[in-house]
């Protein structure tokens, strides 16, 4: 099936996507956004298929994180959720092509289907 990466902001979002992925018989780990050691713990990973990011505008450090993910796993494919869709983010996933997007308030049946329309294309 794949293995799933999620970076969240708020542990109780990545508890609940974790659970919902698992649930569904999905193999998925993550981490915090503000996690010092974030870019370290992900190169020790030896295999990603899809990262999920949640994001509330495209900075730097997010950057950085999506470019260490493409530069480690080359077919690894993006979803970012956002809290509004807005220019600043159309052109992050334009220049660094990420694949989908799902708006806050996100319910699991449409976070499921984004993760499985991604693994089946």
């Amino acid at each position: 099936m794949g293995k799933i990466l999620i970076i969240t902001k708020e542990k109780i979002l990545l508890e609940k996507f974790t659970l919902y992925l698992k649930g569904n018989g999905y193999e998925c780990f993550g981490f915090l956004f503000n996690d010092k050691d974030l870019i370290n713990r992900i190169e020790k990973e030896n295999c990603v298929d899809i990262a999920v990011l949640e994001i509330e505008t495209p900075d730097i450090k997010t950057k950085k994180i999506v470019k260490e993910i493409k530069r480690k796993f080359e077919d690894c494919k993006f979803l970012i959720l956002v809290s509004k869709f807005d220019k600043a983010v159309e052109e992050f996933m334009i220049e660094y092509g990420i694949d989908a997007y799902l708006v806050f308030p996100i319910l699991p049946f449409q976070f499921l289907r984004a993760i499985y329309t991604l693994q089946k294309f």
